[in-house]
This record gives structure tokens, C-alpha cells and sequence, in this order.
């Protein structure tokens, strides 16, 4: 699902690790890496999106 549609992939993953009542701890630790992650992945959208409009000295972009 994460090749296919990736945000489906992304909610199964999470699903499959909240339901798995034996490695809180281990999958806990699996969340919070994902999520940094897709945080990462955010910021780094967000700043392409902004830098996009600026123009060089010479007038490039």
C-alpha cells in the first residue's frame, strides 16, 4: 500500500501498530520515528513551496 497509495499505507501501518497490545514499548518508539519522519518530509515540502517565488541577483529563479 505504501507503493500504491501512500497514505493509505501510511494509516495501516499506524492501525497495525496501535492494535498490537504486546510491543507497546518497540512500537512506540517505531510512531514517534514516523512521525519525525513525515515531519522532516513536511518542512522540507513547506520550504521548497516558499523558496520557489525567489529570484537570483540575476534574475533567475
Amino acid at each position: 500500500m505504501f507503493i500504491l497509495f501512500f497514505p493509505v499505507g501510511i494509516y495501516m501501518l499506524i492501525k497495525k501498530m496501535t492494535t498490537e497490545k504486546f510491543n507497546y514499548a518497540k512500537n512506540g518508539k517505531a510512531l514517534r520515528r514516523l512521525g519525525w519522519v513525515l515531519f522532516s518530509i513536511g518542512c522540507i515540502y513547506i520550504f521548497i513551496g516558499a523558496s520557489d517565488n525567489f529570484q537570483g541577483v540575476d534574475g533567475s529563479s
